[in-house]
């Protein structure tokens, strides 16, 4: 059973997740920070991308289905580089 995070807490996971991998897919985000892909993960996500913090693209996977890939904008890398 995953234990309860808050918002703020999975939302610095994400941050950290992309600084090591610079574009992650939402799976792949969700594994990085020890969760399961779900709805409430989705939602984190638009609310960051709405925040200017992660943008997004969207690509088709060889087998044809689209999926999202996940990167920090460039205004937010230059908000929080020394």
């Amino acid at each position: 059973m995953q234990e309860h995070r808050l918002n703020s807490q999975t939302r610095q996971l994400i941050i950290d997740a992309l600084r090591q991998t610079p574009e992650m897919t939402r799976t792949q985000i969700a594994r990085a920070i020890n969760r399961k892909k779900s709805p409430h993960l989705t939602t984190l996500l638009n609310q960051m991308v709405e925040d200017n913090i992660l943008q997004y693209r969207i690509i088709q996977f060889h087998n044809g289905v689209s999926g999202y890939i996940y990167s920090l904008t460039q205004d937010y890398l230059g908000d929080t580089q020394p």
